[in-house]
């Protein structure tokens, strides 16, 4: 990793990261909601 004072890069960075943290979210609710889908 490389270290740049730039504010886009950092933009760009926190919005991929924001980005995979919503897709984790969406991805385990998904995976609860066939777990409960199982489970009836």
């Amino acid at each position: 990793m490389f270290v740049k004072p730039n504010i886009l890069g950092l933009v760009f960075e926190n919005s991929i990261f924001l980005r995979n943290k919503g897709n984790l979210q969406w991805i385990s609710s998904f995976i609860n909601i066939r777990v409960q889908a199982t489970i009836l």
